[in-house]
Order: C-alpha cells, then structure tokens, then sequence
C-alpha cells in the first residue's frame, strides 16, 4: 500500500527518528521498517497499532482512509477499488 509507505516515512522523518530507532519504539528490525517505508512489505496490524499510538495518528490514517484533518477521505470510493477478480487494490 503506497500510502501505508508515504506515511510512515513522513512521520518518521518529521520526528526525526532513525529506521533503527523507529524499530526500537515498537520492536522490529530496521530492515522491516525499511521494506515498509519502500513498499516492499506491509506491516501487521498490531505494528500499525503501535505506529499510530507513537505517532498519535489514527489507524485510519496511516491506512489512508483519512487526512490530517480526520476527515474520512477514502472510504466513499473504496468500493470502486475492487477489481474485477474480486481483489482489493489501493
């Protein structure tokens, strides 16, 4: 998910952290927080709950289903995402 990625770096960079410090915060490797940040591999659900705690972002954010202001931007068209073998993609 290219906007999982974006963001994560964002918010990385806007606290100044390191890919290991960042690692440190919530328990993975460098290395993982890197593939995230480049699109490479997705973290779990409880990596994202623990980014959005650090960060103090929603969930939803991070996910793209909303912007900075809260406001849910991606969930009205999210339907219109499925292509036609019944898979997700954002």
């Amino acid at each position: 998910m290219e906007i999982l990625a974006k963001r994560i770096k964002e918010l990385r960079t806007e606290k100044k952290l390191s890919l290991d410090k960042l690692g440190k915060i919530i328990g993975v490797s460098d290395t993982a927080i890197m593939k995230w940040e480049q699109n490479k591999s997705e973290p779990t659900a409880i990596n994202i709950l623990q980014m959005a705690t650090y960060f103090n972002v929603t969930a939803d954010y991070l996910l793209g289903l909303e912007d900075e202001s809260g406001a849910k931007t991606y969930i009205n068209n999210s339907f219109n995402n499925f292509n036609n073998s019944g898979n997700f993609k954002i």
